[in-house]
């Protein structure tokens, strides 16, 4: 077994199975175990969609969306999946790829694919490392033809391709972690990448318009952002129970009534059989006075799940 760039440890029969191509002689690779590899990528995409993803979509809840992630072979597996599988993922994260290997073949095709394809609805995350000697700076990096410095080279190659074609509708963005190296680099562009990719999800509501009196706007702010955030995402997402319930409750607090009640109204007709969501209504018909409705929600409540704040509520208006 060896060492994988990643610090776990791969064999060199995973390594035929990851690599889009067999790689030529090259003797800066002497005993690494490369020669070997012969091009196994394509037999390990299609276990990915043939095998392992339906596999995973029958024995656990999983929403459509789905993203591969691969750092240096590994990242190279990424971009022969982007360029001949594109739809098999949504979004793609690569980092510190090996785009070097095979003389720059996947290169190649990559630079063919992105000037002639389209990729619209798909997300792609570029990070990678500083490779090279300290003497080496990076904007006269391609006058150097050592093969030491082939590895960042032909990162750079890609990184040029990317940008010059962004009429292909691909969603790319790339960063370069001068402090970081090849080893270190991959927990920071996934972070890095995740914010990028999903810079739309969360959900901004300043004090101002949290206590803006009108009593739409701020559940139509809340469906709006969930409705655009589903789009992107490509299925139904709905906002975080806690979201609905606080600021229901803060308008609860502050007489708000007609504003608690959109609120809370939303909140239960996307979680009718969450014990909270029906305590939530029967809070909001106990400030207003309606006893009967507010008895008729927290008993519904009581009979999802029990609670001992609930229950004594309930006694307390039945005069127990």
């Amino acid at each position: 077994m060896s060492r994988n760039d990643c610090g776990g440890y791969i064999t060199r029969k995973q390594k035929k199975r990851i690599n889009p191509h067999p790689c030529r002689y090259n003797p800066a690779l002497l005993g690494f175990g490369l020669y070997e590899s012969i091009r196994g990528g394509e037999q390990f995409i299609a276990f990915i969609e043939k095998e392992l993803i339906p596999y995973i979509d029958s024995h656990y809840p999983t929403q459509p969306y789905k993203m591969l992630i691969g750092h240096s072979l590994g990242g190279l597996m990424v971009m022969q999946t982007l360029v001949h599988h594109t739809a098999l993922f949504n979004a793609y994260i690569y980092i510190d790829p090996s785009m070097w290997w095979d003389n720059q073949a996947l290169l190649k095709e990559t630079k063919r694919a992105l000037e002639k394809r389209h990729f619209a609805g798909t997300a792609l995350y570029l990070g990678f490392a500083n490779t090279v000697d300290d003497d080496i700076l990076l904007n006269n990096i391609h006058a150097d033809t050592t093969f030491d410095t082939k590895h960042l080279r032909s990162i750079l190659t890609l990184q040029s391709y990317l940008e010059k074609n962004k009429q292909n509708g691909l969603n790319y963005t790339g960063k370069y972690y001068e402090n970081d190296s090849h080893m270190s680099v991959p927990l920071i562009a996934v972070y890095d990448a995740l914010h990028f990719l999903f810079n739309f999800y969360p959900i901004k509501i300043n004090v101002k318009e949290e206590n803006n009196p009108d009593p739409t706007y701020l559940v139509n702010k809340i469906k709006s952002h969930y409705a655009y955030a589903s789009k992107q995402m490509g299925y139904k997402v709905f906002p975080a129970e806690e979201l609905l319930n606080w600021n229901g409750h803060n308008a609860l607090n502050k007489k708000q009534y007609e504003k608690a009640k959109r609120l809370f109204d939303y909140y239960l007709a996307i979680y009718p059989e969450i014990a909270a969501a029906n305590a939530c209504m029967g809070d909001y018909y106990q400030a207003i006075n309606e006893t009967k409705n507010a008895l008729a929600y927290f008993e519904k409540s009581l009979a999802i799940q029990e609670n001992a704040a609930i229950r004594k509520k309930v006694e307390k208006m039945q005069g127990k």
